[in-house]
């Protein structure tokens, strides 16, 4: 299912070029990170929630730090395993999106 890119609700009434650009940038990292958005693009420092998909636990965390490669959260896969199973996440999303419904 993709995803379409959105700015929550503190940033959607006064959307400017900034924002807009760091929403996009924001969705494209999640999508290849394997994380679910929950709500629209709150800005970097705010916290967002989404759903981690490779252990399914809902957190709210900044996307300031989302993009640091090794960021997961509390109790998710081993550091180790995350990298295959991101991979393996991200192939099977474009591989339902290539699919027609």
């Amino acid at each position: 299912m993709a995803i379409t890119p959105y700015l929550a609700d503190n940033l959607a009434p006064r959307p400017n070029a900034r924002n807009t650009e760091s929403m996009k940038r924001a969705f494209a990292r999640l999508a290849a990170t394997a994380w679910t958005p929950l709500g629209g693009y709150p800005g970097s420092d705010v916290r967002w929630p989404v759903r981690c998909e490779l252990c399914g636990t809902t957190v709210a965390v900044f996307y300031s730090h989302m993009r640091r490669d090794r960021v997961r959260h509390r109790g998710c896969l081993p550091v180790a395993q995350r990298p295959a199973a991101i991979a393996a996440w991200v192939t099977q999303q474009k591989n339902q999106a290539d699919t027609p419904a």
